[in-house]
């Protein structure tokens, strides 16, 4: 049986845990959070490729929101294109 200070912490890492993925998903839902999360996996040796890092986004987007936020590698690269063009 545990006893109250390993529940204590038990609850902490937990509690932990659920505000790292609410603040992902916080992020998630704006097109700028998107893009970073996406660059931030493509320093992830997990994704070799660009459009895998992308799935990968997409499929976490999908997964929490319930539709996927682009419909497409190229329509993401357009839009992110359009984001990271100079503003004049």
């Amino acid at each position: 049986m545990k006893s109250h200070s390993e529940n204590l912490e038990s609850i902490k890492k937990e509690l932990q845990k659920y505000k790292e993925e609410t603040e992902l998903l916080r992020k998630l839902g704006s097109t700028v959070g998107f893009f970073n999360y996406y660059f931030y996996l493509l320093r992830d040796p997990q994704y070799r490729t660009r459009v895998e890092a992308f799935n990968a986004a997409n499929d976490l987007y999908y997964d929490n929101f319930g539709d996927y936020r682009f419909s497409s590698y190229n329509s993401f690269r357009g839009s992110l294109k359009n984001f990271l063009k100079p503003k004049q």
